[in-house]
């Protein structure tokens, strides 16, 4: 049995997907560096009612400010270069941390238990544990295997799995999903519930564009389930109702694929999809709030001739240079998931 590969005749289709998500507890992404706080006034704030300054600077080796300030886990940002050419700072979240989620979630509920391990390399020292030829044959039987959601999510996430290099043909496909940009809707500026930020010289370049908070942690000890000695520690936050969007894009779409994005809106919106670190105690519920789909076949095709008669065609005056190449369409999903389509989009991937 041959084993369909993503691309082997080239890009033959494109969805175009837009989701505007709304987070309904608060996003932990970690940064390697940390910022710095201290109580306002020690004396009249205590505890959860604590009001702090803020420092965008690590003073671990300030021993004298040190005395004062706490060390804060940062929230995981990069940098850009803004209109008037300075560089800026910007709380951002990664778009390999959304996909890493979805991947994993998606082997989760839909592989088989006893075949979750399949493509899972054996741990450093246990590689003689193993069959390795066994390993690979178990791999791509379920690859080829119909019934077996492995091929969907290794040919949509991508897949680099060679036990035996130089002797057994290795699976190396690329990807059929482009993640793309995750883009953060700036919320209400400045300071939130948790420290206040005042403008200085060290604050002037610290990233303003989501509304964010300060949390304060104290694991417990698994053995005694006291306090951890020195376990006391802080982050930054991303805030409840914040807004972001994460465009991403699915190559030669096929009808598994519309499939997935459909429980994935369902587990979304429900909770059990989640992003970020701390998930088990709550952290990184998103709910969907607006979503866009927009699919592009080229033009001669059966799918074209099912998105000119179906969805709005989406070939700007600026694309008239390909309108006799590409056909485009805005679906809203319940179009998306019509059986029609689903039997055309099938129908490209297998013309015979």
């Amino acid at each position: 049995m041959n084993i369909y590969k993503p691309f082997e005749h080239g890009v033959s289709s494109l969805l175009k997907c837009s989701w505007t998500l709304e987070l309904k507890t608060p996003l932990v992404i970690r940064a390697s560096t940390s910022a710095a706080i201290h109580n306002k006034n020690k004396e009249e704030q205590k505890g959860r009612k604590a009001e702090y300054d803020f420092r965008w600077e690590d003073l671990a080796g300030d021993k004298d400010k040190n005395k004062e300030w706490s060390a804060v886990k940062d929230f995981n940002y990069d940098f850009f270069v803004a209109e008037d050419n300075t560089l800026n700072a910007r709380y951002s979240i990664p778009g390999s941390s959304v996909r890493g989620a979805l991947r994993q979630w998606t082997i989760q509920a839909l592989v088989k238990e006893e075949e979750k391990g399949l493509f899972s390399l054996p741990k450093l020292g246990n590689e003689a544990v193993i069959n390795k030829s066994e390993r690979m044959k178990c791999a791509r039987k379920a690859v080829e295997d119909n019934e077996n959601y492995w091929h969907d999510i290794l040919s949509l996430f991508g897949i680099a799995f060679d036990l035996n290099p130089g002797v057994d043909n290795p699976l190396i496909w690329s990807g059929r999903l482009d993640m793309g940009t995750v883009n953060l809707i700036p919320g209400e500026q400045g300071s939130t519930d948790g420290y206040v930020y005042e403008v200085n010289d060290v604050n002037a370049c610290a990233p303003k564009n989501i509304k964010s908070h300060i949390k304060t942690r104290s694991p417990l000890d698994r053995v005694t389930m006291a306090a951890r000695a020195r376990g006391l520690h802080s982050g930054i936050e991303m805030s409840e109702g914040e807004c972001f969007t994460l465009d991403f894009r699915i190559f030669n779409p096929r009808p598994n694929d519309l499939r997935i994005l459909k429980l994935w809106k369902r587990d979304l919106d429900a909770g059990f999809i989640r992003f970020g670190g701390l998930t088990s105690q709550g952290r990184g519920r998103v709910k969907i709030v607006e979503n866009f789909y927009t699919l592009y076949a080229p033009a001669n095709t059966r799918l074209a001739a099912y998105l000119r008669k179906h969805g709005k065609v989406n070939i700007t005056e600026s694309d008239k240079l390909f309108s006799d190449i590409w056909a485009g369409a805005e679906l809203d999903f319940e179009t998306l998931l019509n059986p029609d389509i689903m039997v055309t989009l099938n129908a490209e991937h297998n013309p015979s």
